[in-house]
């Protein structure tokens, strides 16, 4: 499994869960209900599968992505992780090149 193969599955992974947190907002929406428990088992399921496929540096560095766009730049996420500007930078840089 090439590298690009592991960042397709850790982008559609993500984009699965953002649509299941949608799904749930728009069902606590339209009915006030909770996300039913069969779900939640099943996106932990899918994660305990996915997660394994990663290296911790792969799982960080994700994370440390995901915080840089939430937080609209590296300066803010750098903040709200605690850690410097220059670590966000080393954790995001690609090794490969």
């Amino acid at each position: 499994m090439k590298i690009q193969d592991l960042h397709d599955i850790a982008d559609r992974t993500f984009e699965l869960l953002r649509a299941a947190e949608e799904a749930e907002s728009e069902l606590r929406h339209a009915r006030g209900l909770a996300l039913d428990a069969a779900v939640r088992v099943l996106l932990s399921r899918l994660l305990r599968r996915v997660l394994p496929l990663f290296s911790m540096e792969e799982i960080e560095r994700l994370a440390v992505e995901g915080a840089v766009e939430v937080h609209g730049g590296k300066a803010q996420a750098a903040e709200a992780l605690g850690i410097s500007r220059r670590s966000i930078y080393n954790k995001t840089c690609d090794r490969a090149a």
